[in-house]
């Protein structure tokens, strides 16, 4: 925190063990601090949870998802009581389809101390082996957005090293295909340089561009060359 002041990375409040009756084993967990700042509010006016992962393969929910969430773009403001939940890809449709500009609600030079903060927590969490962690961009009808790096406690370990190369298989993307890039589970490297660079494209065009370029430019393919010069590195 003294390095990055403005890190994205969700405070941890607390660590526990528990052990419950006739349990021969602790069970281990965290306690965060709450990411949705309007979640202790007697109306929560959160109009979309978008958990972001700067990868395109297997990132969507439903189909009618990103025009719901197209709605809430365009108007924030709208009276609902539903809440979209969405992924990668889901947003990236809505707003390349729909020729929406994402309304964050913050001034470009948030959006661009945003996109720093990216860059050097997803440093910090390679450096340490971690992966799988997610942007978490909450959109509300009223006041400015808010955005939390969660999930950041999974290393790469065995298992995560056998779901990659089960990905790579299933998807027919091998390590000398530039698609890998796509899939969710790659070397800690390489998801923190495919993490600050889509994302952090994606912050600070809600402050720059009028109009979202391709869904597939804006979030993915650019980053191809780079993450598998690391991928190779690293292996």
């Amino acid at each position: 925190l003294r390095e990055n002041p403005h890190s994205l990375l969700t405070k941890i409040v607390g660590c526990h063990a528990i052990r419950m009756h006739r349990m021969s084993k602790n069970i281990y967990f965290t306690v965060m601090h709450n990411v949705d700042r309007k979640a202790t509010c007697l109306v929560n006016d959160a109009v979309a949870h978008c958990d972001l992962k700067g990868n395109w393969i297997g990132r969507k929910t439903k189909s009618i998802v990103p025009l719901m969430l197209a709605q809430h773009i365009r108007e924030p403001s709208q009276d609902t009581s539903t809440r979209t939940n969405c992924k990668d890809h889901d947003l990236q449709v809505a707003i390349a389809e729909h020729g929406l500009r994402l309304q964050l609600g913050v001034e470009p030079q948030v959006s661009l101390t945003w996109s720093a903060a990216l860059q050097e927590d997803s440093r910090f969490l390679a450096q340490n082996n971690v992966m799988d962690y997610s942007l978490l961009l909450i959109m509300y009808r009223t006041g400015p957005a808010s955005v939390s790096i969660i999930d950041y406690l999974q290393d790469f370990n065995t298992r995560k090293r056998i779901e990659f190369l089960f990905k790579t298989v299933k998807f027919r993307q091998w390590p000398w295909n530039e698609e890998i890039n796509g899939v969710s589970c790659v070397y800690p490297k390489t998801y923190g340089l495919r993490f600050a660079h889509n994302l952090g494209r994606l912050l600070e065009s809600s402050g720059t561009y009028e109009k979202s370029r391709d869904v597939f430019e804006l979030l993915g393919e650019p980053q191809c060359s780079v993450s598998m010069e690391v991928l190779c590195d690293d292996r």
